[in-house]
């Protein structure tokens, strides 16, 4: 940790909608509010002596991505340095869908990089999946996150996190215990058990593959630098072309594509999300402090 009187802090998230990251950018508001210096990084962008890894605090947040961390994410947390004994807060983001226990699971990887966790969340915002290729299920239904978060849900946040920035500043980094981020989790006991017996590649496979239309592509390559799992490339005449082996149905190249030429068979995909939703039980935003 850095010594004298301002505090740092490093906010690191994934996001594929922008969920995680505006929820990410209250986080850094909130410190910043408090006289911190609080930097805000995205996990793909993380470089090692480019950005402070001997911070007073870290922040991590990701979305929920078929009830886990997603893949690519927990690549990317896994190449982050070993801290010093940091303390961190963990936060995650979902469409109020499905039973998961992400928070805990991002704290044992964090505690796995020496961080002794303080805190955690789970924060309801939209879905992301597309109701026939337009607007998102979150927009339009409040059982899948509509209008979420709202100014309670931050407020409660913004409260948590400046909890853990006294407990810093005043010394108090004795780590909760994680097995409690476990109640975070929606609740269902049909989705419980399947979050038990199925891996995360299982679950992607209920899920269509992205497809790339030609006749659309004006060649921007935005999704090509926006795929965090490498799945995208350009052929040798410089056609788009998706590696199936390396793609996580994350859908994050659709959301940055305005011309539609990545697209997916939305209609499939809000099949299973409603299906998988009619399992998940008192999916409202918790707070572990």
């Amino acid at each position: 940790m850095k010594s004298g009187s301002e505090k740092t802090a490093s906010i690191l998230y994934a996001s594929f909608s922008g969920n995680t990251r505006r929820v990410a950018r209250v986080a850094q508001g909130t410190l910043s509010g408090l006289g911190w210096s609080a930097e805000l990084v995205n996990l793909r962008d993380f470089e090692r002596g480019v950005h402070a890894i001997d911070a007073d605090l870290i922040v991590l947040g990701v979305p929920v991505q078929y009830w886990d961390i997603p893949t690519s994410a927990r690549i990317m947390i896994r190449r982050l340095p070993v801290f010093q004994e940091t303390p961190a807060f963990v936060f995650t983001t979902f469409g109020r869908c499905v039973c998961n226990s992400v928070p805990w699971a991002l704290a044992m990887e964090l505690a796995d990089k020496n961080c002794s966790v303080l805190g955690g969340a789970q924060i309801a915002a939209p879905h992301s999946a597309r109701v026939d290729g337009g607007p998102r299920l979150g927009d339009m239904e409040e059982a899948f996150g509509k209008g979420q978060p709202d100014s309670e849900t931050l407020l409660d946040f913004r409260k948590a996190l400046m909890t853990v920035a006294t407990k810093v500043e005043e010394g108090q980094n004795r780590p909760i215990e994680i097995e409690r981020l476990k109640a975070l989790h929606t609740r269902g006991v049909t989705a419980d058990l399947m979050n038990r017996i199925s891996s995360h590649r299982m679950r992607q496979g209920f899920m269509p593959w992205v497809e790339h239309l030609d006749v659309n592509c004006e060649g921007c390559n935005g999704c090509l630098k926006a795929c965090d799992s490498g799945a995208i490339s350009n052929d040798s005449t410089g056609t788009i072309v998706i590696d199936r082996n390396l793609c996580n149905r994350c859908y994050k190249c659709t959301e940055v594509c305005s011309n539609s030429a990545m697209t997916t068979d939305w209609q499939r995909v809000v099949f299973w999300v409603r299906t998988v939703h009619l399992m998940a039980r008192d999916t409202t935003s918790r707070f572990v402090v």
